[in-house]
């Protein structure tokens, strides 16, 4: 003990624990078997765990809340386990979230990306999307293709395991700009049987049923109905703009009319 100075524990002729102006210091590991307690912290320079020379990194709870802080020299904050990252957290950049080692979410300037497939799972799983301003909450999927016919999005629907019915968004004909697609309408009649094509819009804004490859504005491969009453039918345009409805009678005779 030294008068008006620091109180010493020695091991071995080794210094372990030395009290100070500020406290006490400890040189080698300390192993507690009970709690080491701190009373809730009020401020930068009191009832917290500090590591680093410049004191960086700091653990401690206010009354309400816990914190992990990271000063201006302290760079990174890593949560690891099994030596593999788990969370990296970056001063003034992105939080990263990993699995096995590889990154799967991290934060950006617009919000996150994600590295893999997103799962929603819930009694009522949704995802909701509100814009704030006068954009449009957008679905983007977004594929470099190099040839016409590729898929570049998918909304799909699984009957359990089975897809049933999906929205295809595929290349269309200009390889070279890659500026224009083609919407496809699939639904499945069986188990088995597959997505199949049911309604097509081309590029160009024709539009095939049970046709992929539709030759006029409205090309349908199979029969066409029309009309629930007398008055009901099919409109024409003739060349000089003049609509006329064509409908049938009930013995099967056509008459125009014009409208």
């Amino acid at each position: 003990f030294a008068p008006n100075g620091a109180a010493v524990l020695n091991h071995a002729g080794s210094t372990k624990l030395s009290t100070t102006s500020w406290g006490a210091q400890v040189t080698g590991n300390l192993v507690p078997t009970g709690i080491i307690d701190f009373s809730d912290s009020s401020g930068t320079s009191n009832n917290r765990i500090a590591f680093g020379n410049d004191d960086d990194f700091q653990i401690w709870n206010d009354g309400s809340n816990s914190y992990l802080k990271n000063g201006a020299n302290g760079g990174a904050i890593y949560l690891q386990a099994y030596g593999e990252n788990s969370v990296k957290c970056n001063p003034q950049a992105a939080v990263q979230i990993y699995y096995s080692g590889n990154e799967k979410l991290s934060t950006i300037s617009t919000g996150a990306t994600c590295f893999g497939n997103f799962y929603n799972q819930g009694d009522n799983p949704a995802i909701q999307m509100f814009a704030t301003n006068q954009a449009p909450a957008a679905f983007i999927g977004r594929s470099n293709r190099t040839s016409s016919g590729e898929s570049i999005a998918v909304l799909r629907g699984d009957w359990g395991a089975n897809p049933v019915g999906q929205i295809h968004i595929v290349s269309a004909t200009d390889t070279t700009n890659k500026d224009n697609g083609a919407i496809h309408l699939e639904t499945a009649a069986s188990l088995g049987g597959g997505l199949v094509k049911r309604l097509s819009v081309l590029q160009d804004g024709k539009v095939g049923i049970n046709s992929t490859s539709p030759a006029y504005e409205l090309d349908v491969a199979g029969d066409l109905k029309a009309g629930q009453s007398s008055s009901q039918g099919v409109i024409l345009t003739s060349p000089n703009g003049t609509k006329f409805r064509v409908t049938v009678s009930n013995a099967g005779a056509l008459s125009v009319s014009s409208v």
